[in-house]
C-alpha cells in the first residue's frame, strides 16, 4: 500500500471501515461469477463502486477528494478508484492466497500517466502497480510455455521444421518450400529431387498444421483451467465469510 497523508485523511471518513469490508466482499463475489485469469483488477474494483448499494459513501469520498486536493473532476472517480484499490489490494490478495500479480513496468497510455501524476502531486500516492487476477498473460509467453512442457508438440514441431527445411534446400528456395508446406500444391518438376521436396514440404506443412491445432485446443483449456482457479478461490474465500 502506498498511500500518502491526503489519501489516508480522505479514507477517515466515518463508517469508512464498515464500507471497506462489505466492499472487498462484493469485489470477491465478482471474481467468483466473472472472474478471468490475467484480467486486471482495477476495473473490477471500478464496476463494484459503481453498484447502488455504495453510492452513498461513495459520494461522501468524491466530495472529500475534491476537497483535499486539485485534481480535476473528469479524473476524480478515477483517482478515488486507485485510492481504494491502494487500500484494499492487499486484502485480496490474501484472499484468494497471493493470486495476485502486481507490477511497475507496464506501459500507461497518456491519460492514465497524467492521472497517475495527478495523484502523486497531490499527495494521494507514491509509485502505485497495476494488478491482475493470477498473473498478467500474452499469448507469445502461453504458447511458448506450452511448447516447453509438451514432448510430443517439441518432436513433432521440430520435424515440420527439419521437413520444411529440408525441402527448401531441394528446392533451393525457401518460397517453393513454403508453398508446398503450406497449401500442400505440388511444385512442377519432373525430377524425383523436386518430387521429394514437394512430398518432405507437404509433410512439414501437415505436421506444423497439426502441431498449431494442438496448440489453439491446449490454450483454450489452459485459460479455462486458470479462470476456474481464480474463481475457485474466490469461492472458497466466500464460503469460509459465511461459517464466521
Amino acid at each position: 500500500m502506498v498511500i500518502n497523508l491526503k489519501g489516508r485523511k480522505i479514507l477517515k471518513e466515518p463508517l469508512y471501515d464498515k464500507f471497506r469490508e462489505l466492499l472487498v466482499d462484493e469485489i470477491i463475489k465478482t471474481i467468483d461469477l466473472e472472474g478471468k485469469y490475467g484480467s486486471e483488477l482495477r476495473p473490477i474494483i471500478e464496476k463494484t463502486l459503481r453498484k447502488e448499494k455504495f453510492k452513498e459513501m461513495v459520494d461522501k469520498l468524491m466530495k472529500s477528494l475534491a476537497k483535499e486536493t486539485k485534481i480535476d473532476d473528469k479524473y476524480s472517480r478515477d483517482a478515488l478508484s486507485i485510492l481504494i484499490e491502494e487500500d484494499v489490494a492487499r486484502d485480496i490478495k490474501n484472499d484468494l492466497e497471493d493470486q495476485i500479480e502486481e507490477r511497475y513496468d507496464v506501459k500507461r497510455d497518456k491519460e492514465s500517466e497524467r492521472l497517475y501524476r495527478e495523484g502523486i502531486n497531490n499527495n494521494l500516492w507514491d509509485n502505485v502497480p497495476s494488478r491482475y487476477l493470477g498473473q498478467k498473460t500474452s499469448l507469445l509467453r502461453d504458447v511458448l510455455l506450452l511448447i516447453k512442457e509438451n514432448e510430443a508438440i517439441k518432436l513433432t514441431l521440430f520435424l515440420g521444421i527439419v521437413f520444411l527445411v529440408i525441402s527448401s534446400i531441394l528446392f533451393n528456395s525457401v518460397y517453393h518450400a513454403i508453398i508446398a508446406g503450406l497449401t500442400l500444391s505440388a511444385v512442377p518438376g519432373d525430377s524425383v529431387t523436386i518430387m521429394i521436396a514437394n512430398i518432405l514440404g507437404a509433410f512439414g506443412g501437415i505436421l506444423i498444421f497439426f502441431v498449431s491445432l494442438s496448440l489453439i485446443f491446449q490454450h483454450i483449456l489452459l485459460t479455462k483451467t486458470r479462470d476456474e482457479k481464480i474463481r475457485e478461490l474466490a469461492h472458497k474465500y466466500l464460503e469460509r465469510k459465511l461459517k464466521k
